[in-house]
């Protein structure tokens, strides 16, 4: 009997042993993350004193003689650039320590955001922005929580609570900090999830354009009194047995996550409407309505584009390809192709001889030519961000921030911040 109770206080010591030795590692690992992030933030950025307003800063600027106007904007636009960086770097933080405790509460993710962000001058502004996103994270993370661990910890309930009919086949439900994600092994459930907000009717004529498509996140469904936490993947009875596409459950969250913080879309937008008049100032005219419709879809593929960065695997071209090809070439996130054929099959049909030849070039330089050059160019910024130094997480949140046609310059100001360092 002694002997039993000598191995069971010796079993029980070593149990402690385990975990406050598991406990003291973990604490140690955190703390070395930290160390580690705290010097790659001193080595690629300055730190900023006092609270940087850029609004207010740009107005103090325009009121100094002019002799001295152009040296501050130009120590204005790096310094903005350097606060730019420096808050994404702030965000990636915050977001990998709601991926350690997607259940920490709201005080403690709006101080961690405060305390890094004094860092780069955030100023009360931008600090109640951050406080009202990360609310409304903690708002949808408890709304997810209830749903899948209280009420329906059975993958099919929930998919039937969620979209009201049981799925024909065997679906996945992972509980992601942001999103419910639902792999499905049939494509109808797919398809049910991705035509939501549509009929029967719709869904069943449109069930094969969506072979093409991998995956879905659903920004305006609302499940469990939430809105924009709703994500699936089509997958395959042989795919299915493997689990989830890493690839596509990262691609599909980074939505989610674009659509939590807000991207940034182009500004000042608004449509035109179709010119008319001499043949002069026509194709300045055309070509100034027919950017204001190339506007329309750039925060499309703004958000597309940080979504495919989350791929290492991704090759540049590749994913230029996806974006850019027409359908008849085998694209799929070809924003503008409908677009120019509808433009170019009105000014077939309403247009008078020189009018309609002078739509058709500007309709294929702005909607083709410089489009793809706006991709292309989206693309080489996020390398050159990961030439500097900044991981892929920190490059798609400073970009995430940013228009789409702004990349290429927020790159350059922050090699030239970077370097003089």
């Amino acid at each position: 009997m002694l002997g039993l109770v000598i191995n069971l206080t010796f079993l029980v010591s070593v149990t402690f042993f385990v975990c406050f030795l598991a406990v003291a590692t973990y604490r140690v690992v955190c703390d070395s993350e930290e160390v580690k992030n705290k010097e790659k933030r001193a080595k690629l950025l300055k730190p900023i004193e006092g609270v940087f307003n850029p609004k207010e800063e740009l107005i103090r600027i325009r009121q100094t003689p002019k002799s001295d106007r152009r040296q501050k904007l130009n120590e204005y636009k790096k310094k903005l650039a350097n606060q730019i960086a420096g808050l994404a770097m702030v965000q990636t933080e915050v977001i990998q320590a709601i991926r350690k405790n997607p259940d920490s509460s709201p005080k403690e993710l709006i101080e961690m955001a405060r305390s890094l962000g004094a860092g780069f001058g955030m100023s009360k502004k931008q600090f109640y922005s951050a406080k009202k996103i990360l609310q409304k994270y903690c708002i949808r993370r408890a709304k997810i929580r209830k749903a899948r661990r209280r009420r329906y910890p059975d993958d099919k309930r929930i998919y039937r609570a969620a979209f009201g009919e049981n799925p024909s086949s065997a679906v996945r439900v992972i509980e992601s900090p942001f999103v419910l994600y639902f792999c499905c092994a049939n494509l109808d459930d797919y398809v049910r999830i991705y035509f939501s907000d549509a009929g029967p009717t719709y869904r069943n004529k449109n069930a094969e354009k969506m072979n093409k498509s991998g995956g879905v996140y659903k920004p305006q469904l609302v499940v469990f009194g939430a809105k924009g936490i709703v994500a699936a993947e089509k997958s395959n009875a042989g795919r299915f047995s493997r689990g989830v596409s890493p690839r596509v459950y990262k691609h599909e969250e980074q939505h989610a996550i674009n659509a939590l913080v807000g991207s940034k879309t182009p500004e000042n937008f608004h449509e035109e409407s179709i010119p008319y008049g001499p043949i002069e100032p026509l194709t300045l005219k055309l070509k100034r309505f027919i950017c204001s419709r190339c506007r329309m879809v750039e925060a499309q593929a703004h958000d597309e584009l940080l979504a495919f960065f989350t791929c290492p695997s991704d090759e540049v071209d590749e994913v230029f390809r996806w974006l850019t090809n027409t359908a008849a070439e085998g694209g799929s996130y070809d924003y503008l192709d409908e677009e120019r054929k509808s433009l170019l099959a009105y000014f077939d049909e309403n247009g008078v001889c020189y009018y309609r030849q002078i739509a058709k070039e500007v309709v294929t330089k702005v909607l083709r030519d410089e489009y793809r050059e706006l991709i292309r160019t989206g693309l080489n910024a996020f390398q050159q961000l990961l030439g500097l130094g900044f991981s892929r997480e920190e490059a798609i949140a400073i970009l995430g921030h940013e228009p789409l046609r702004r990349w290429r310059k927020l790159a350059n100001r922050l090699a030239d911040t970077v370097k003089s360092n």
